[in-house]
C-alpha cells in the first residue's frame, strides 16, 4: 500500500499505530519512577532514542515526543526550570530517527 499524506492517512479511516507509555519503558530500563523522565531528554538522550526505535520496531507509525510532563511547573518542582523549554525542544528533535 503506498504510504498517504499524514492528513489523508487520518481520514482513510486505517488505524495509525503510535507508540506510548514512555515512562513505563523508561522506568523498566532501570530509571526509578521517582524520575523526571523528562529530563531524560537531556541526560540521556541514546535512552530515549533507544525507547523510539523498540517502538518502530514493533511497528508505531507515529512517535510521541518525551515532553508529556516537560512544562514549566512540573520542571519547577523538579529544579529545572531553567531546562524546561530546552527539554521541549530537544525532545522533539530527538523523537525524529536518526536517518531523516
Amino acid at each position: 500500500m503506498p504510504k498517504l499524506p499524514f492528513l489523508e492517512r487520518l481520514d482513510s479511516g486505517i488505524p495509525v499505530v503510535a507508540d506510548g507509555a514512555m515512562a513505563t519503558l523508561l522506568h523498566r530500563s532501570g530509571l526509578p519512577m521517582a524520575t523526571c523522565f523528562e529530563a531524560v531528554n537531556l541526560a540521556d538522550p541514546d535512552k530515549i532514542y533507544a525507547v523510539h526505535s523498540a517502538y518502530l520496531a514493533a511497528g508505531a507509525e507515529l512517535l510521541e515526543t518525551n515532553t508529556f510532563g516537560a512544562r514549566s511547573a512540573k520542571a519547577q518542582r523538579a529544579r529545572l526550570v531553567r531546562q524546561a523549554r530546552r527539554d521541549q525542544r530537544r525532545g522533539r528533535r530527538d523523537s525524529a530517527p536518526r536517518d531523516c
